[in-house]
């Protein structure tokens, strides 16, 4: 016969294919991955190679970790100081933050709240160090840039920003720095987006620098602008009588009422729905200027909102009526025709066009694409993208060519409405424009969450990724949430990695945890794949080290629950080794452990934990701890050792719980001389007259018919109601039942319960049936919990 492996191998290699070895099964890759009870769970691939032995191209290289400059080592600094060990060099801790800071302001990034806290502390300790010659480690300029970083504060956790800010402004003081305005504003803003406007007003109040005066002009009208900052801070706390307070104070203190404040005061009405109180705020006279764009927008959100058409027209009849009405304005006049006059495409175009007429000398006074943005926005807000559309085609009627903006509004509306290939479309156009401060990534994360929820769309991820990785963008960490389960469902595992190796060194805290919680429940989740919640769990320990013993306790039991003992027991031991105590197992991890050992009746995993738990120094044994041992040596049919720890119990202070009572008996069951402690146990149980659970009375009949005591148990079930009011149901038989030995003991059970109660005997019919022991003893399916 020829052979076909020849043939074969000079097909591949005259093609220039080469030749390669199969490829394991799947099956043997996943058996490889999943760890056993014998090996460290190591991800093992197969590697090709070529017939001449040369590998077809050099393996990949996984992503460093994308982190800021400075971070790492300002990290290791504070672990040092938090675990008590010889702090770095403070010189070299000071270029760390300097780095940290550097870097934040020339690219302009926002402090999350996670990195401000870090700020602090290296502050805190830098505070006052100087070198050789005697300067200080961080100058003034150093100190002041670390308050600049800040001033983009945070919604959630918003303290550690101003603590910074604090911190820096006191050490200045204590240097003797003299305090100027800029310094002042900055503090001031800080604690106003930070949710503490009042602090904020009474430093701005008392300062000398922000005292009206003939010689500081300028600061009276910064002083305006701050305090109209600190105006949308209350009214973001909706704290309508310290706005008043606010206005009062400027009032007395000699500050005009400038369009600037009337659209702080106009915006938290309108934001209210208080009609009265914005006409009366849009009627006050103004010192200098006239009404701003963006309060007569203000007006036209509350005339949609209200109703109030007459009063809204009045307004914007003013408006136009007014000597110069400038391009802004103009904007809004062509969305409240469109927006709440209700007028169409062509009617708004007639409007353009008087709008050119009106300005025909002043060529600044015509429609462009701020114009055209404006109404598709509307159009957006209104749920339409057909509209949209439309504006977008009245701008090119008009030969206003689209911007950046105008790419980005199509994008989103696309994107909500489903459109996909449409999006994609207006996402290539943008890849041709220059975008500044990163404004395209909102909707660009946008889109790529919308793809990662619809099927065969991984090209197309795959693409957009490569272009926001090639521009060192970052992604918002909903997205990465995102993008990395669909990596781990593909189990591209070193893909996963990369886009969280990339991206969540950045992120605060809190969005850290919201990242590290789909994976949590990835794991927990059962329809994943043993080997596909490994690569989960694996996530959480090696990025996400923050994660407490709670958490991390409880993807040990989903393990328990996926019947892995061993799997369980390397995230134990991984708990165990971690070298922050605050990481370390509980007495209750340890007792979660035990019980989940008992489940799945592993005495090679019992074996390693129990000797864990003798070996740590920090755990003192209680009741309960004592009944999760008893219940696991039980589960391994171990009943003389079960009943050492019940001796402890005994013996130990706290005493037994209900729970002992019930674990004692159920470790009678597989005891070989476990009749005398039941007999014992119960008869003590009688004298001190303790209340008979359903529980511990149905242990008790398991203890009996595990022992062989067929009558006895019989009648412990017939005097059950009678003395302790405690009917017989389906899981009193079922486990009296399966703890007696012997199929022909186990009829005369069936034989006896189908006559005396053959309604119970019914139900638990329905449990079904299991053979063990090669077929010749059955068992009915029962399920008892194993809680300690």
């Amino acid at each position: 016969m020829r052979s076909h492996l020849t043939r074969s191998v000079f097909r591949r290699l005259l093609s220039s294919e080469g030749f390669t070895f199969p490829c394991p099964s799947q099956s043997a890759i996943t058996a490889r991955r999943s760890p056993s009870r014998n090996a460290s769970p190591i991800f093992l691939h197969p590697q090709r190679r070529s017939i001449f032995g040369f590998s077809r191209k050099p393996p990949r290289q996984p992503k460093e970790a994308s982190v800021d400059p400075g971070w790492l080592e300002m990290l290791k600094f504070l672990e040092m100081q938090h675990i008590g060990a010889r702090l770095p060099p403070s010189p070299g801790v000071a270029m760390a933050l300097k780095k940290f800071v550097v870097d934040k302001e020339s690219n302009n990034r926002a402090v999350n709240s996670l990195q401000a806290g870090h700020v602090l502390r290296v502050l805190e300790h830098l505070k006052g160090e100087t070198d050789e010659v005697g300067s200080f480690l961080l100058s003034n300029d150093d100190l002041m840039s670390c308050m600049a970083i800040m001033k983009t504060v945070p919604e959630e956790d918003p303290e550690k920003h101003i603590a910074v800010a604090q911190a820096v402004r006191g050490e200045l003081s204590r240097r003797g720095f003299v305090e100027d305005f800029g310094q002042l504003s900055l503090m001031i803003q800080i604690l106003a987006a930070g949710g503490q406007p009042t602090s904020a007003r009474d430093l701005l109040h008392g300062h000398p620098l922000a005292q009206p005066s003939s010689t500081a002009q300028k600061a009276k009208r910064s002083s305006r602008l701050l305090f109209s900052f600190i105006l949308k801070s209350f009214a973001d706390q909706n704290n309508e009588t310290e706005i008043r307070k606010t206005l009062d104070l400027m009032e007395r203190g000699g500050h005009s009422y400038t369009p600037q404040l009337q659209n702080a005061v106009v915006e938290f009405y309108v934001r209210r729905g208080d009609v009265e109180s914005t006409k009366f705020w849009i009627r006050k006279p103004l010192a200098g200027g006239t009404i701003r764009a963006d309060t007569l927008a203000l007006v036209l959100k509350l005339n949609v909102a209200k109703g109030e058409v007459d009063w809204c027209k009045d307004v914007f009849r003013e408006v136009l009526d007014s000597e110069y009405i400038d391009k802004d304005h103009w904007d809004v006049v062509l969305l409240w025709a469109a927006g709440a006059l209700g007028k169409g495409v062509e009617d708004v175009e007639r409007m353009m066009k008087v709008m050119v007429r009106r300005n025909r000398r002043n060529e600044e006074v015509r429609p462009d694409i701020n114009t055209i943005n404006g109404l598709v926005e509307l159009a957006i807000s209104l749920n339409d993208p057909y509209l949209a559309e439309r504006y977008i085609n009245l701008g090119a009627k008009w030969n206003i060519q689209p911007n950046v903006r105008t790419f980005i509004l199509q994008m989103k509306y696309r994107v909500d409405a489903g459109d996909m290939a449409g999006a994609q479309a207006v996402y290539d156009s943008l890849q041709a424009e220059e975008v500044l401060d990163e404004g395209d990534l909102p909707v660009i994360n946008r889109y790529l969450r919308a793809l990662c929820s619809r099927p065969n769309t991984f090209d197309r991820i795959t693409t957009i990724l490569a272009d926001l990785d090639a521009r060192k963008a970052r992604l918002e960490p909903d997205t990465t949430a995102e993008i990395a389960m669909i990596y781990l469902e593909r189990e591209s595992i070193q893909d996963m990695y990369d886009i969280l190796q990339t991206n969540v060194y950045h992120y605060s805290l809190e969005e850290r945890a919201r990242i590290r919680d789909r994976f949590v429940n990835f794991c927990i989740d059962q329809i994943h794949s043993d080997a596909q919640a490994w690569d989960a769990y694996q996530v959480v320990k090696s990025i996400f080290d923050e994660t407490e013993t709670a958490i991390r306790t409880q993807l040990m039991q989903a393990f328990f629950a996926r019947k892995r003992p061993d799997m369980a027991s390397y995230v134990f031991g991984h708990m165990r080794q971690h070298h922050l105590t605050t990481r370390k197992p509980t007495l209750e991890t340890y007792i979660a452990c035990f019980e989940g050992i008992a489940s799945c009746k592993d005495a090679e995993s019992l074996d390693m934990v129990h000797n864990m738990f003798k070996l740590d120094s920090a755990m003192e044994p209680n009741t309960k701890l004592y009944n999760a041992l008893m219940l696991a040596y039980t589960a391994i049919d171990d009943g003389d050792r079960a009943l050492e720890f019940w001796v402890d119990i005994t013996n130990s202070t706290e005493g037994p719980s209900y729970q002992s009572l019930e674990i004692v008996f159920r470790a009678c069951e597989v005891a070989p001389f476990g009749y005398t402690t039941v007999k014992e146990t119960w008869a003590k149980m009688r004298r001190m007259e303790i209340e008979i659970t359903r529980d511990v009375w149905q242990a008790y009949i398991g203890a009996l018919g595990g022992r062989g005591k067929l009558e006895e148990a019989k009648d412990a079930i017939l005097n059950g109601e009678k003395e302790y009011g405690l009917k017989p149901d389906f899981m009193t038989f079922g486990i009296f039942y399966n703890a007696m030995p012997g199929q022909n003991r186990k009829d005369e059970i069936e034989e006896w319960g189908r006559g005396m109660y053959p309604e119970v005997w019914a139900e638990l019919e329905k449990v079904g049936r299991m053979y063990v022991d090669e077929g010749f003893v059955t068992l009915f399916k029962i399920e008892r919990t194993w809680k300690a």
